[in-house]
């Protein structure tokens, strides 16, 4: 939150408590831990042996599928997720390899940079999937139509806070995008 806000939000007449989210599942516990603590809510463990639970039942990928995300906002917007981010951290809990890893953060979609990961999935928002047109909508995208994925129709999308947010339901977006991926990992 930007010194304004936290301003605004500290002169309000209700107790405010901020929080540091690391986009990991040690992350997502350790958010819970302290969220129930501020609220001092009782079995905050629950959730998190929920988490650990659906970590323990992922499939392991064999090989690994390069999978590269998509943000996506329709043909105008669309960015790549690199290293250090939620989406490249999703990939890797579920087992699978980002493809994007020449650079940090989210950068434009390139030609170059597509055709030198080349892909064997592509992961996008459900929102911005839909906001392309569906998967015959990424064939539009220059350099997507000659990848691996877009080839092999390997497209996977998921709700964006679902898949990135690293909180309560982790554990089962993660189980949930290693299933998905176990069918294009054979």
């Amino acid at each position: 939150l930007s010194a304004d806000i936290q301003e605004k939000l500290n002169q309000l007449d209700v107790p405010v408590h901020y929080y540091d989210h690391e986009y990991s599942a040690e992350g997502a516990k350790k958010l819970i831990a302290a969220v129930a603590e501020d609220l001092q809510a009782k079995r905050p463990q629950e959730l998190i042996q929920s988490i650990d639970q659906d970590l323990n039942e992922l499939e392991e990928l064999n090989p690994k599928p390069r999978v590269m995300f998509i943000y996506a906002r329709g043909g105008g917007t669309l960015l790549v997720g690199g290293n250090n981010t939620p989406a490249a951290s999703m990939i890797e809990l579920a087992g699978a390899t980002n493809a994007a890893t020449a650079f940090d953060d989210y950068r434009p979609l390139t030609t170059e940079a597509v055709a030198q990961a080349n892909p064997d999935v592509i992961l996008l928002f459900e929102t911005g999937l839909s906001s392309l047109g569906g998967p015959q909508g990424l064939e539009d995208v220059p350099g997507l139509a000659t990848t691996t994925a877009v080839k092999e129709q390997q497209i996977i999308s998921m709700d964006g806070l679902y898949l990135t947010g690293f909180g309560p339901r982790t554990g089962a977006a993660a189980k949930e995008l290693n299933q998905a991926l176990s069918d294009y990992a054979k």
